[in-house]
């Protein structure tokens, strides 16, 4: 199995037990804060990932360190992952169980990005010209609408994914609030 994949199952495990727990964000928030641990804390990363290390050893330290800061099901739950050789997965599962939450609360996260037609250094007279003809010299006698492209440069596929996204924008604002930032 691939590593995505089974971060994705543990993801859907810790999904269930914060889901029982009634609190979804703060699991998220546990589970985050150890990943970022292990991101930002080399020895922390080493202690985790060293095979010289005995399962039973890693599983006392995060007993002790986490027994009064954590729910027991949440330190259970990273005992499991010690235990089966999964926890240099923490980061990925803590990714996967984000975006599972996010799908369970329907939130939606949008990127924006601007496209923009580079043209050879100055040749801004023959661009200006072009653009006032109503055509773009670069597609020679195609629109100037840089979302009407040949279909094999993606040019219409890219409309079409900004009318449904669109569409669907309208539909889920009828129904529910839509959070683009992030913030539950």
């Amino acid at each position: 199995m691939r590593n995505a994949t089974i971060a994705r199952n543990y993801a859907e495990t810790l999904l269930a037990l914060a889901t029982k727990a009634g609190d979804l964000r703060g699991w998220g928030k546990m589970i985050g804060d150890v990943a970022t641990a292990m991101q930002e804390d080399a020895t922390l990363k080493l202690f985790l990932e060293s095979p010289r290390i005995p399962a039973t050893t890693k599983i006392e330290v995060l007993s002790k360190a986490f027994q009064d800061r954590m729910p027991r099901l949440m330190v259970r739950f990273l005992q499991s992952l010690v235990k089966h050789r999964r926890q240099m997965l923490i980061p990925d599962i803590f990714r996967e169980y984000m975006d599972l939450v996010d799908e369970a609360e329907n939130r939606m996260h949008a990127r924006g990005a601007r496209a923009e037609r580079r043209r050879p250094e100055g040749d801004h007279e023959a661009a200006l010209a072009s653009v006032r003809q109503g055509r773009d010299s670069a597609h020679d006698g195609e629109s100037g609408d840089p979302w009407r492209r040949d279909r094999s440069r993606g040019g219409h596929g890219a409309r079409r994914v900004r009318q449904k996204a669109a569409g669907l924008l309208e539909t889920e604002n009828a129904e529910r609030p839509v959070n683009v930032n992030g913030e539950p």
